[in-house]
């Protein structure tokens, strides 16, 4: 009796065993084969207004089942988000709305469903604050996430320059106070991105024009002489 029960208990261990082993392997193939089928790493770049070149089709596709796959992974939904609005975020700067208000809504839900995912991701709310501007919404509060999250991160400040200089009226008192922090970093820190401001100047509405001339100040004279220069042209 006791030599089955013994051989029992030794069927249930190995049955155990096998469950343990192919739960593993699955975990593994959830984990490798989205790495396998990714685009080669997004980034936002920081000397240009789009977060990334025009995504060709192939690329597309492999976010989109890297992201499905992946299921719960923020950063790959994060990934896609950047891909699906690549060719959308180029009309801030011209101050347009989105060509295509379908491509925008999708790819916004792509980018909310990264913000839920992975609320650390700055990328995802700053991807959702422009779409939010080319779709003429209120952006205000998630492009403060934007700035919660990724405050020191320099690849998005030439983007989230353009859009927080956009809304047409910057009256959140603590989004200004952001903005304008991040804008005498650029001044005192990290005067390559000073080209940022400019575009960002260019572009900017009223309010956002005033807001960057306030910032820059008596920081930097000759900064603020080519804003001057530019405004007139401008006029």
């Amino acid at each position: 009796m006791s030599d089955l029960t013994a051989n029992r208990r030794q069927r249930q261990l190995r049955a155990a065993l096998f469950a343990f082993a192919g739960l593993l392997a699955l975990q593994g193939i959830w984990i490798i084969l989205p790495e396998l089928i990714r685009p080669s790493r997004l980034a936002f770049l920081r000397d240009a207004p789009s977060p990334h070149p025009s995504a060709s089709a192939s690329e597309r596709k492999r976010a989109d089942w890297a992201a499905e796959l992946a299921l719960v992974r923020g950063d790959l939904w994060a990934e896609d988000a950047i891909v699906q609005s690549s060719e959308l975020i180029g009309g801030i700067e011209s101050r347009k709305t989105a060509q295509s208000v379908d491509q925008a809504l999708v790819a916004r839900s792509t980018a909310d469903k990264a913000a839920t995912l992975s609320p650390h991701d700055a990328r995802a709310w700053l991807l959702l604050a422009s779409l939010d501007c080319l779709l003429h919404r209120e952006a205000s509060g998630v492009l403060k996430m934007s700035y919660y999250t990724g405050a020191n991160e320099i690849a998005l400040i030439p983007l989230r320059l353009l859009v927080a200089t956009c809304l047409d009226e910057l009256n959140d008192a603590e989004l200004q106070s952001l903005v304008a922090r991040e804008i005498r970093l650029i001044v005192t820190r990290d005067q390559e991105l000073k080209p940022a401001i400019l575009a960002a100047y260019q572009s900017a509405s009223p309010s956002g024009k005033r807001l960057i001339e306030t910032a820059v100040g008596d920081l930097d004279n000759g900064l603020m002489a080519t804003i001057r220069s530019s405004k007139g042209t401008n006029k």
